[in-house]
Formats: C-alpha cells, sequence, structure tokens
C-alpha cells in the first residue's frame, strides 16, 4: 500500500468515529428518496398522457396511478405506433429517425 491511500483510509476511519457522524447516519433513512422517485415517476407518465397519443387511453381518473398498466414496449410496438409515441411537444423537424 502506498501512502497515499494509508492517508485517505485513516481519514475516512476517523470521520465514521466522530459523534455528528454517528448521528447522521443513524437517523438516515432512504424513504424521502424512494418517494422523489415516484413523483418524478407520477411526472412522467403525466407528461406521456398528456402528450403522447399512444398513451392517452392509459388515462387514470383518479391521482393513484398503476405503473402496472402501462405497456412494456417491444419493438415490434415501435414499428406499429412509433408515430404516435412521439410527444407532442417534441417538432417532428427535429427528430432523425435511421
Amino acid at each position: 500500500m502506498n501512502a497515499t491511500y494509508r492517508i485517505k483510509y485513516w481519514l475516512r476511519q476517523m470521520i465514521r468515529i466522530t459523534p455528528f457522524y454517528r448521528r447522521t447516519m443513524k437517523n438516515i433513512t432512504f424513504e424521502p428518496r424512494e418517494a422523489m422517485a415516484v413523483e418524478e415517476l407520477k411526472k412522467i407518465v403525466a407528461n406521456a398522457i398528456k402528450n403522447c397519443p399512444y398513451y392517452k387511453d392509459y388515462k387514470s381518473e383518479d391521482e393513484n396511478f398503476d405503473i402496472k398498466a402501462f405497456p412494456i414496449i417491444h419493438k415490434s410496438n415501435l414499428l406499429e405506433h412509433g408515430e404516435e409515441m412521439i410527444s407532442n411537444e417534441i417538432s417532428r423537424w427535429k427528430i432523425i429517425i435511421t
């Protein structure tokens, strides 16, 4: 081991034993991150329902949406309904299809 690695390792160990670090790590939870991810997913789904003709049929009446109700997209879906999956907010001139 070189000296730089030993110093970095030692500093990490020293930080971990400080009371501030222990208090912070003891109280940290992942629930806020999960809630933020769900909210972001809701925004994406709402945008797709609003702006993509393909997803108009999946509109839900209540605020709770079921992600399982959305279809799994396969290559055959893209070939058949590709134009419908493009958002109305995107200019058709800016899309390059190869």
